[in-house]
């Protein structure tokens, strides 16, 4: 699979920050997307339909991600149980990671530690 890209930059994202603050519920299926959107494509709509839905994904879901490839590798290693057990180890490893870069293309890029 080819690097997967975040759905859109950290200006990006502050700059859509703002959109439906304060302003009751959207008609998303009325709505003018390309104005939200622009020549992003729908990897940002779907980034800004999840945001902060119950729904959604959070860093949280990427770190715990992160800690499942580190235990699969970890349970791989754990026996010597053969070639074809260590390719299904690293096919798994492989499937979790690549979920996990899906949904961290999906969010705002982390805030800094001073945030």
């Amino acid at each position: 699979m080819s690097e997967i890209k975040p759905a859109m930059t950290w200006q990006e994202w502050e700059e859509r920050e703002s959109y439906g603050q304060g302003d009751g519920p959207h008609d998303w299926m009325g709505f003018n997307w390309n104005g939200l959107i622009g020549d992003k494509g729908p990897h940002a709509g779907a980034a800004l339909l999840l945001r902060g839905q119950p729904f959604g994904f959070t860093w949280e879901m990427v770190d715990a991600l992160d800690e499942a490839v580190s235990d699969i590798w970890a349970a791989g290693h754990e026996f010597d149980v053969g070639d074809d057990a260590n390719a299904a180890t690293k096919q798994r490893a492989a499937m979790v990671e690549t979920i996990r870069d899906l949904i961290a293309a999906l969010l705002p890029p982390r805030p800094s530690p001073t945030e």
